[in-house]
């Protein structure tokens, strides 16, 4: 099995650089996007010896701003250099804060299977995706700079969409871990419906809803992990922490969201199926991070 793991990263490339070295083994590559506005050569710096990194450069590295298409379309990019690099059966995407909670045996155990690994919480036309819902209802103008001409920027939110979606929008969690083939049918799609692209190009946080939407209506929609569609308690379900192959807390009560994790969330990483998780800081998750190295070095 060869997994290619796309890694998305804008500051802390210590971080990156940890990542990177805890998977690496005999079938991994990483192909990492730094956004343009950030310094490159910290990254490059810190794993210049490695062999198996490919940075992407040229047209394929573009800033990212939050909220907007620019981090679909740097995923794209991803998607599209390790497409083009090599075949792989795997492609994970990660953030540059993110960990490895589990050993790699038993991360290959489980990339070896069928499952998609993606978490979808709500089509956007239902009542339950009301308030998400306006992500798609009204234009966002995300990636344009802040002085700009007839202010669009400030009207983003403002303006109501009239056009519907080309199909159903389905929104979850941005990470995801997806076969060989599933990755094959996203990129044909893409390809032959520019239009579907485009849509989203002015939508809100996109990357939330992009690569969703599209497996929802794939033949592979039923090998989706976590699908609330499919959930037997939907309390139960938004009350994990578990989003696809990643462990996310956005329950914890008084904390800035996502939150950081630190030493007193290693019982339920350890509890957790998930192989991976997010996010880490360099100061408040330092000894997790050992803990974990540790205890994968043991499995």
């Amino acid at each position: 099995m060869k997994v290619a793991y796309l890694i998305l990263a804008h500051h802390l490339p210590e971080l990156t650089a940890h990542l990177v070295r805890s998977l690496t083994c005999d079938w991994a590559t990483f192909f990492i996007h730094v956004d343009l506005k950030a310094d490159i050569a910290p990254f490059r710096a810190l794993l210049a010896d490695h062999p198996g990194v490919r940075f992407l450069s040229g047209q394929r590295r573009i800033k990212v701003s939050w909220g907007g298409f620019s981090l679909v379309q740097a995923t794209l990019n991803l998607l599209t250099e390790a497409t083009q690099t090599g075949t792989f059966d795997r492609y994970c995407l990660l953030s540059g804060m993110d960990a490895p909670i589990k050993p790699l045996a038993a991360i290959r155990e489980r990339l070896a299977g069928g499952q998609e690994f993606l978490r979808v919480d709500r089509r956007l036309s239902d009542p339950v995706g009301k308030n998400h819902g306006l992500a798609i209802r009204r234009y966002y103008f995300l990636d344009l700079p802040i002085p700009r001409r007839l202010n669009l920027w400030l009207l983003s939110g403002r303006i109501p969409r009239l056009t519907p979606p080309p199909i159903p929008i389905y929104h979850g969690a941005n990470w995801w871990c997806l076969t060989a083939a599933c990755v094959g049918f996203l990129l044909d799609f893409v390809s032959r419906n520019p239009g579907y692209l485009a849509y989203h190009r002015y939508t809100r946080i996109p990357d939330e809803t992009f690569f969703h939407s599209l497996i929802k209506q794939s033949p592979f929609a039923e090998r989706i992990s976590h699908d609330f569609e499919q959930a037997s308690s939907l309390a139960d379900f938004f009350a994990a922490n578990d989003h696809g192959c990643h462990y996310i807390d956005w329950n914890a009560a008084g904390k800035v969201l996502p939150k950081v994790l630190t030493l007193d969330d290693l019982p339920a990483l350890q509890r957790s199926p998930s192989l991976f998780a997010r996010k880490f800081d360099p100061i408040r998750s330092r000894d997790l991070l050992q803990v974990l190295e540790r205890e994968a070095g043991e499995g």
